[in-house]
């Protein structure tokens, strides 16, 4: 990699295991040379050599269907704690000045966060030259709604959506996150 190149990774655990993955990722693009900061929205945020990890105001499940959204109080989720959220992630958009903005499972999961990523997407797009975007898709059969969900993101000026989806050789897509980046 010719110059550092920073990276902005968010990832929202709901359940135990959830996160592993775009940990295991943001660590492979720390060891690629990249300078990673991991927004993490799940109650323990981890510890990862070389990554810089931004606890957000944490969330859960409120409900075992997994239907409603908990802050730390294990109580629903209001509007003021929405929008404590998105100024939190936001701010960390600004401070970061990402060449690259990664995010865990969304639009394929974690709808219920779009009050802060939609906002975050627009930014990206509004920026010159425009910050691409890339999304770990999370594992399992594609959702039959996903391509009308991708091309809604599309209408919103998403500048470039990349499905990155149970990757074994961790370095080889961080590698490919990198070549999007432009630090290749």
């Amino acid at each position: 990699m010719s110059a550092t190149v920073n990276i902005l990774c968010w990832a929202q655990p709901l359940l135990p295991g959830d996160g592993a993955d775009m940990a295991a990722l943001a660590a492979a693009l720390a060891g690629e040379g990249a300078r990673v900061h991991l927004a993490w929205g799940g109650f323990r945020p981890p510890v990862l050599p070389g990554v810089a990890v931004a606890a957000l105001p944490p969330a859960g499940l409120a409900d075992p269907a997994g239907r409603l959204v908990a802050g730390a109080d294990g109580r629903p989720v209001d509007n003021a704690w929405k929008k404590r959220r998105a100024a939190a992630t936001l701010k960390l958009l600004a401070d970061t000045g990402p060449a690259l903005v990664v995010l865990d499972c969304y639009p394929f999961a974690r709808r219920a966060f779009r009050f802060e990523l939609r906002p975050l997407l627009g930014i990206c797009a509004a920026r010159r030259p425009a910050v691409p975007v890339a999304c770990r898709r999370p594992p399992g059969p594609e959702e039959p709604d996903a391509p009308e969900r991708l091309a809604g993101l599309a209408a919103e000026a998403l500048p470039l959506l990349a499905a990155h989806s149970g990757e074994t050789d961790r370095a080889a897509a961080a590698r490919a996150l990198l070549r999007l980046a432009g630090a290749a």
